[in-house]
């Protein structure tokens, strides 16, 4: 099966966080089937953006998801 995961999905990307250390990142504009993982190869910055988001996220709770 396929091992427990978080993502934030936007308009332009999809970052992936596996529970086992595992890092996905597409760029869904030129890559919209999610087929090559550009995790390896992004901008420290903008993953670093996604990871803070994503974790941002897990982390609220009720309308305080919405504020940011």
């Amino acid at each position: 099966g396929v091992p427990p995961y978080s993502a934030l999905r936007s308009d332009d990307s999809l970052y992936v966080e596996y529970q086992g250390g595992e890092r996905e990142l597409y760029d869904l504009l030129h890559d919209p089937f999610e087929m090559s993982n550009v995790y390896a190869t992004a901008a420290p910055a903008r993953v670093e953006r996604l990871a803070r988001r994503l974790a941002a996220l897990k982390a609220c709770a009720g309308p305080t998801c919405r504020d940011e």
